[in-house]
């Protein structure tokens, strides 16, 4: 079962629990520790099973992928039947899903049109994920992944590039890269990249009531998790503590490397 699916399952279990708790009738109760139960086994393998993405039946028939594994991970590698001689270029894409959550049929759907309209090579790492792992396991996929991708294509080739978590997991490649004097890459691509997993910024309460998707309580925890015991002062879990000007910095002396 996908870990949001089990997710989602584990919330709707709580949400029944509740309402069997208010009617607070008697013969409820054998009920209410049967969902009690339910709802445990529904989380617990959150942090304990080690989830792997599997793409959509679609995108296996209609593109080129090819599954290699790195550092014991999938790595998905798609590109496009029709137009694949368009470019030369390939992208390094770090998906979102709060560090919690693989590659969604959305995040398929996504990657298939920018292969359709650039002709790229597009490269998806199924890093591991959040509450079984940290951070730190995470760099240790997608920074060795990331050179081998540089020595392969050259840094003139290679765009990197995320969306939400990823974005944000993107951002603090990108610094770590630039940090130890590594090639950059041709381009970065952020797309709402999440930078903070504290949510401490104070209009975090307002754009929560307008997003349709992600709970502030919920994304916390997720970032905690992400972070683990040491890891919250990381610019790696929080690229936002890096200023603008030592990223443009970084940038501008290595990007011609």
């Amino acid at each position: 079962m996908k870990k949001r699916y089990m997710f989602l399952s584990a919330v709707a279990v709580g949400i029944i629990m509740f309402i069997l708790y208010l009617i607070n009738v008697e013969f409820l109760k054998l009920y209410i520790v049967f969902f009690m139960v339910l709802a445990m086994l529904l989380i617990v393998p959150m942090f304990i099973v080690d989830v792997q993405a599997k793409p959509p039946i679609s995108t296996i028939i209609q593109y080129n992928l090819k599954e290699e594994r790195f550092k014991n991970r999938k790595v998905f590698i798609i590109t496009s039947k029709q137009n694949s001689d368009m470019s030369d270029k390939y992208i390094l894409y770090l998906h979102g899903g709060a560090y919690v959550m693989e590659a969604s049929y959305k995040h398929w759907q996504f990657l298939e049109e920018i292969v359709d309209r650039t002709g790229m090579t597009l490269v998806l790492p199924d890093y591991p994920l959040t509450p079984k792992n940290t951070y730190k396991k995470v760099f240790e996929m997608i920074e060795p992944l990331y050179r081998d991708l540089i020595a392969k294509v050259g840094k003139e080739r290679l765009i990197l590039m995320g969306d939400s978590a990823g974005g944000g997991m993107a951002l603090g490649l990108l610094e770590k890269m630039g940090e130890i004097g590594e090639k950059m890459p041709y381009k970065t691509i952020l797309l709402s990249p999440w930078l903070d997993v504290t949510m401490t910024n104070p209009e975090v309460e307002e754009k929560e009531k307008v997003d349709p998707v992600l709970l502030k309580e919920a994304l916390i925890v997720a970032g905690k998790k992400y972070a683990g015991e040491d890891g919250m002062d990381s610019y790696l879990v929080n690229p936002i503590r890096r200023t603008i000007t030592k990223i443009r910095k970084y940038y501008n002396i290595y990007r011609n490397l």
